[in-house]
């Protein structure tokens, strides 16, 4: 008997999903497309063919070096053209494919190195020392110094569906980044289910954000490759001014996650975006404010999708919209199943619950992954048998209720796994790194909303000894473990953590962050001219602070890439001297970032520099931009 909330579709896959390889449908596109851009990162641009021809050279030394399938390779780049080359390349040896993104701290980065028992590290020029510290005995493969001998053709090289494709790290409950694993047969219909749910065509032009390292980027770069598209990889440098990237593209699909899709609206003039037709948001929960705020600044006709899924079953759900809809709550629902999928809503019991009553979200899936990486006991409690159809089922760990419409509302997570800018972060790993540090007794984590409505992670510690919390020490002891996201943009030290009545953690009675600037190794030194108390008010404006010193650096206090690009689009308001991300990064303090305003100021027209510093020095001038607005 079907359950009361067993949604929709068949589990079952199409009989190509177990005979097909991503790497043959590339192949099959290129082929057919030689000479048609299919990547664009930065300035830099490569044909299919030219990604054909580099990662068959690329596949035939990984092969050579990396003995038979089945054996994990790593990819350790950011996001550039090498990325790409890298990813088929591995994929095209019928070897598994572990991206790390050189962004995180070492050793996290030498943790799954470790774990996924790779022995062929492939990275590129900018990476090279760092490949190198990390090797540790594995080979390195420089994609920048491939040198001459090695074929163009495809090595067609045979492996088996059952074969490993790949092991996506995510984060952990233990303390520790876990890796879903996938095989070909797997990764297939994960890929190919998304690419047919979004109806992407050989005419898209698709814009990305986020990491290979990710799971979703990492399928959503395949899903337009072998559709014949043109993927736009984004990157900070576009987070100031979205709208014009898509205009300057002609993009046509953009796939942004809520925070994303924030700064997006932040950056829209009003102006037409004429080639734009989709924009799909997955990854964070989304508020119904946002939708209401896009469907009333973005011109008709473009239609918007709320995606749902697992890095362990790929695409769950979407939701498309054309006009603003009508649904319940706060939230907007992640919709039906897509195809070949099957969503269930379960008790502690794993008994389906009543329409309308919240359940654990439950997916039977043909992309569904093997497990987790040499995690035994937590592939068991995660992977399970549905026992009314005895079909494999994962577990999601999410909470979701049916509407009466039919349409599944997301209501965020049954343990402490959540979504910070895209990125799922086990409280629990964040938990664990706090009190890793030697001055630590005790420590929690929790996300907040801020002022703008974007989720902040806050950590809250115990110190072993009265006022001994060094809040400067422990955040540079996070940056050394802790990818950037994952580092709680506010600290703050506690006497006792607050329990409820069973002597369990009160989450709920965790005090809010009070904006002010905290404890940190650089002394507080005040705004010296208008230009830097002009700057000092943004910085402060952006991170919620009550005063920023010159000196104080931007992340040190908390912020991220896009709360940089709020702050470099109100320079550019304010100051009106554009700067570039790169520079922002370069210059992350008050008194570097004035000094490179200056430099510009100083090069424009004297007599615009003079009304300028004139209106900064007014009382009535607008130094404070409101994050809110």
């Amino acid at each position: 008997m079907r359950k009361p909330t067993d949604l929709g579709n068949s589990g079952e896959t199409c009989a190509a999903c177990a005979t097909r390889s991503l790497v043959a449908l590339f192949e099959e596109s290129a082929a057919r497309r030689v000479d048609k851009t299919a990547f664009i990162v930065r300035d830099e641009r490569l044909t299919y063919g030219q990604i054909e021809s580099a990662a068959n050279r690329a596949a035939r030394l990984i092969a050579g070096l990396s003995g038979t399938a089945n054996h994990p390779v790593a990819a350790l780049l950011e996001e550039s053209v090498e990325t790409v080359v890298a990813m088929l390349a591995i994929l095209k040896t019928g070897k598994a494919y572990v991206p790390l993104n050189a962004v995180y701290p070492p050793a996290r980065l030498q943790y799954m190195l470790e774990e996924s028992e790779a022995r062929l590290l492939v990275t590129d020029a900018a990476h090279a020392d760092l490949a190198a510290t990390l090797a540790d005995g594995r080979g390195v493969v420089n994609l920048d110094s491939l040198g001459d001998g090695l074929s163009d053709a495809a090595p067609g090289l045979a492996f088996r569906a059952d074969d490993l494709a790949c092991i996506l790290y995510t984060s952990g409950s233990t303390g520790e980044p876990k890796g879903v694993y996938n095989d070909h047969h797997q990764f297939y219909p994960t890929v190919m289910t998304s690419r047919e749910s979004v109806g992407i065509r050989e005419s898209d032009v698709f814009l990305l954000f986020g990491s290979f390292a990710a799971s979703g980027p990492a399928r959503a770069a395949l899903w337009a490759l072998i559709s014949g598209a043109t993927l736009r990889m984004g990157t900070a440098d576009d987070l100031g001014d979205i709208p014009d990237c898509i205009r300057r593209e002609n993009v046509t699909i953009a796939n942004m996650g809520p925070s994303i899709l924030t700064r997006f609206l932040d950056s829209f003039d009003g102006r037409a975006l004429p080639s734009l037709r989709l924009v799909y948001t997955a990854g964070e929960p989304f508020p119904r404010t946002l939708l209401e705020r896009f469907f009333a600044a973005v011109p008709s006709g473009v239609e918007i999708t709320n995606g749902y899924g697992l890095s362990e079953t790929g695409p769950v759900c979407n939701f498309h919209m054309h006009a603003m809809p009508e649904f319940e709550g706060d939230l907007v629902p992640i919709g039906v199943p897509v195809a070949h999928t099957r969503v269930l809503l379960l008790d502690e019991n794993l008994e389906g619950v009543a329409p309308g009553e919240t359940g654990q979200i439950a997916v039977i899936s043909p992309g569904s992954a093997t497990g987790y990486w040499k995690k035994a006991d937590l592939t068991a409690e995660r992977f399970v048998t549905d026992p009314e159809t005895g079909a494999r089922m994962c577990l999601s760990g999410d909470l979701g209720r049916l509407h009466g419409d039919g349409n599944l509302l997301h209501l965020g997570r049954k343990d402490n796994l959540l979504k910070i800018r895209g990125w799922s972060v086990d409280l629990s790993e964040v938990e664990g790194a706090l009190r890793a540090h030697p001055s630590v007794k005790d420590a929690a984590a929790a996300v907040r909303q801020d002022r703008g409505g974007e989720a902040r992670l806050v950590g809250y510690v115990v110190a072993n000894e009265p006022d001994a919390a060094d809040v400067a020490a422990i955040r540079r002891f996070l940056g050394d473990r802790l990818p950037d996201y994952m580092v709680p943009a506010g600290l703050v030290a506690l006497d006792a953590l607050p329990l409820t009545v069973t002597g369990k953690l009160d989450r709920r009675a965790l005090p809010a962050p009070e904006g002010q600037r905290g404890e940190m190794d650089t002394p507080y030194v005040a705004a010296r001219t208008p230009v830097e108390e002009a700057l000092a008010a943004i910085f402060a404006a952006s991170l919620g602070l009550d005063r920023v010193g010159v000196d104080d650096n931007f992340f040190e206090l908390g912020g991220h890439s896009l709360d940089a690009a709020r702050v470099i689009s109100a320079v550019a308001d304010t100051l009106r001297v554009d700067v570039a991300m790169s520079e922002f990064f370069a210059r992350p303090t008050v008194a570097g970032m004035a000094a490179l305003v200056v430099e510009r100021l100083a090069s424009s027209a004297e007599a615009d520099m003079e009304a300028l510093l004139a209106e900064l020095e007014s009382p009535a001038s607008p130094t404070t931009p409101d994050k809110d607005a």
